[in-house]
């Protein structure tokens, strides 16, 4: 159904994508028929933004009456915009989603929906990271920007870095000046 909009990497990044929720979408996006449980419905979308690695993304959708399996194959947090679906999980836990509700469904999860007339959402989509690659990216953002958005180590030291190092070079400079080669011993 929805697969993430990759951003062309030889692009500058965007300054911002604005929308509004009343936007309709308007591609087709049909369910993976061996999903179907009944039903024949109209499902379409419209992709809104994507970040720059193509890792996350936001897109509209919407789905006329059916009945489907959904495997999610990355993390989405959905916002009902208008109309109504149940889901349910393989535990058999029930929750119907109104206007307004928002849900969340982790990466590997799977659900049925049940749409009884009509829904459409957006839905904010995160390609998840491997598991052996978490702790990596963890560290490395750490580093990169610290707690509760502070700069972190690596980039604060890049600044006390670009700071001392004019300062470092000028004392370099002057002891070359100063410095007398010694000759050969008399």
């Amino acid at each position: 159904m929805l697969g993430s909009p990759k951003a062309d990497p030889r692009r500058p990044p965007q300054s911002g994508v604005f929308g509004h929720t009343s936007a309709m979408p308007d591609q087709p996006s049909p369910i993976e028929p061996t999903w179907m449980r009944a039903g024949t419905p109209v499902t379409r979308c419209r992709d809104h933004s994507a970040t720059q690695d193509g890792a996350a993304w936001t897109t509209f959708w919407d789905c006329t009456r059916s009945k489907f399996e959904w495997h999610y194959q990355f993390d989405e947090v959905v916002v009902i915009l208008e109309g109504s679906v149940r889901v349910t999980d393989y535990h058999g836990m029930s929750r119907t989603l109104c206007q307004g509700d928002v849900a969340y469904f982790p990466y590997g999860s799977s659900w049925v929906w049940e749409v009884d007339h009509y829904v459409r959402k957006i839905a904010f989509c995160h390609e998840s990271i491997p598991p052996a690659m978490r702790m990596p990216v963890r560290v490395m953002r750490r580093l990169s920007r610290g707690p509760h958005g502070k700069a972190g180590l690596l980039t604060r030291f890049g600044k006390r870095l670009a700071h001392e190092l004019p300062r470092a070079a000028a004392r370099f400079a002057r002891l070359g000046e100063h410095h007398v080669p010694a000759g050969p011993p008399p």
